[in-house]
């Protein structure tokens, strides 16, 4: 007979699959650090290629310029002033400017080439959108001249040389280039200077990793610069997906091409400044991916390519997968310590080798992020990532039941349409929230609280790291609804929260 208060000498099976499945997820996402410490690594081992000498007018090939535009009407005007401005033979330089606006944009493109006269400019309008992005660069295909392609999205601002520096980079074999994002807007509000870390990581570490280190290497959609005959070879434009970039780009790899990154070469550009432009981006990006993934990692894995650089695609054409065990790792937590504080103390100590991965991980991302904040700030960037690192972990983890979403909707093969991340150049940000609120947004709202109820449960010597741990996840949760829902429905939620809350506390 057990004495009351005893420990069980047996472990519950439910117990025994919970922490397997926790194990299962560390793994998983221990695997994701893996990935990333393989690329930190050569960025760090890896030199630089050295920049070729920007041309001299008779060695320039004919270039065309493609600008898609899709009801942008605050940043088109700049767009095409930047654009106007290349430093490039204007006898070979054709400029398109693909607009499938509904809005009031074509209005604004003509008045920004009245003011313009000389550029060699071209107002495109298709009557239908078929194909979206996709199908305005392949339409645009059809009366380009150029031998080389440069795309640029409205909100980006290349400077007058990008053609100089950038067309020598396309050598024999070479089918693309690709020029760095810079940010006009970093400092803006707490969501830029986020979201700009994290895109600096992409931007500083993995894309030269992938370079220097001849991996499968994916177009960023914009401030880059293709040789048509690469395009072609590949396939062409194909708008189902909704990262036609990404998807083009591992064809052509497919299709023997080498993909270069030139990260010499800036073009200052928008970082989204609110919840929602910033919720339509990441939707975009993760469910593209996911379709890519199910439309191209076979052909990968049956190509000739190295082992090596297969793995590398599969972590990046897969990684949505780690939001997915981060919002179920999230959820078994405070499950899996309250239960495991009552059986036997082997339970704990599984838990805490179980989790060895995620903490792996964690000091591996702490790595990416500090060297992308060195290279773009030095010691300054370092200063400026101990103040945003802190809020950038709960905010990404906020955003993967969203992000979760996104890719289990990609994997199925569900069509959606392609919606651009709005753009809104000099216009101030638009508070509060308009229309219906998401279903995600609500269940995001109902795991913030159940997180915020494991780390008041907890809040008790021996589960302070827990404690913490889901602290700061619920804050993230609860802070990205809040910035969802807008002030006013945040305030009519909040005391109903509050009681809520306590009702579970208290059923605990």
């Amino acid at each position: 007979m057990r004495v009351a208060g005893e420990r069980p000498d047996t472990v519950p099976a439910v117990l025994v699959l919970a922490t397997l499945l926790y194990a299962g997820l560390s793994l998983l996402i221990g695997a994701y650090g893996l990935a990333q410490a393989h690329l930190l690594w050569l960025s760090l081992t890896r030199p630089p290629r050295p920049a070729p000498p920007p041309l001299v007018d008779a060695d320039c090939p004919f270039v065309t310029v493609q600008l898609p535009l899709f009801n942008e009407p605050e940043v088109a005007a700049g767009l095409l002033v930047c654009v106007a401005a290349l430093d490039w033979p204007a006898d070979r330089l054709q400029i398109q400017v693909l607009d499938d606006s509904t809005d009031h944009t074509p209005q604004r493109v003509q008045a920004a080439l009245e003011s313009l006269p000389g550029a060699p400019i071209e107002h495109i309008r298709r009557a239908h959108r078929d194909g979206f992005k996709a199908g305005a660069l392949a339409h645009g295909l059809l009366t380009a001249r150029g031998d080389c392609i440069a795309i640029f999205d409205a909100d980006f601002r290349p400077e007058p040389d990008f053609l100089r520096r950038m067309v020598p980079h396309l050598v024999h074999g070479v089918g693309l280039v690709q020029g760095r994002w810079s940010w006009l807007n970093r400092d803006e509000s707490l969501f830029t200077r986020l979201l700009a870390l994290h895109l600096d990581a992409h931007f500083a570490v993995e894309q030269p990793a992938r370079d220097r280190g001849d991996l499968v290497f994916g177009f960023n959609g914009t401030a880059g610069v293709w040789r048509r005959r690469c395009i072609e070879e590949a396939g062409g434009w194909q708008g189902d997906t909704l990262t036609e970039d990404l998807d083009l780009a591992i064809r052509a790899r497919l299709a023997g091409w080498t993909l270069r990154y030139a990260e010499d070469v800036h073009v200052p550009s928008e970082v989204p400044a609110d919840i929602g432009a910033i919720r339509t981006q990441q939707h975009r990006w993760m469910k593209g991916g996911a379709q890519v993934a199910r439309k191209l990692l076979g052909a990968v894995w049956r190509s000739e390519d190295r082992l090596v650089s297969k793995l590398a695609a599969t972590a990046h054409l897969g990684g949505g997968a780690l939001f997915a065990a981060v919002v179920l790792v999230a959820a078994l937590v405070p499950v899996l310590v309250v239960v495991a504080g009552a059986g036997p103390p082997g339970i704990r100590f599984s838990l805490g080798l179980a989790s060895l991965p995620m903490q792996w991980t964690l000091v591996v991302l702490i790595g990416v992020y500090g060297t992308a904040c060195v290279k773009r700030g030095g010691a300054r960037g370092l200063i400026r990532m101990a103040g945003t690192f802190p809020l950038f972990l709960p905010f990404s983890a906020a955003l993967s039941l969203h992000n979760a979403a996104a890719v289990i909707d990609g994997w199925r093969g569900r069509p959606s349409p392609f919606v651009r991340t709005p753009k809104r150049g000099a216009a101030p940000i638009v508070r509060g929230a308009a229309g219906p609120v998401a279903t995600v947004v609500w269940a995001e709202l109902a795991l913030g609280l159940w997180l915020a109820v494991g780390a008041l449960s907890l809040g008790v010597p021996g589960h302070v790291v827990t404690c913490v741990f889901l602290g700061l996840q619920a804050l993230g949760f609860l802070g990205l609804v809040a910035a969802s829902l807008g002030r006013a429905r945040t305030a009519s939620l909040l005391g109903a929260a509050v009681v809520a809350v306590g009702l579970m506390e208290g059923g605990l």
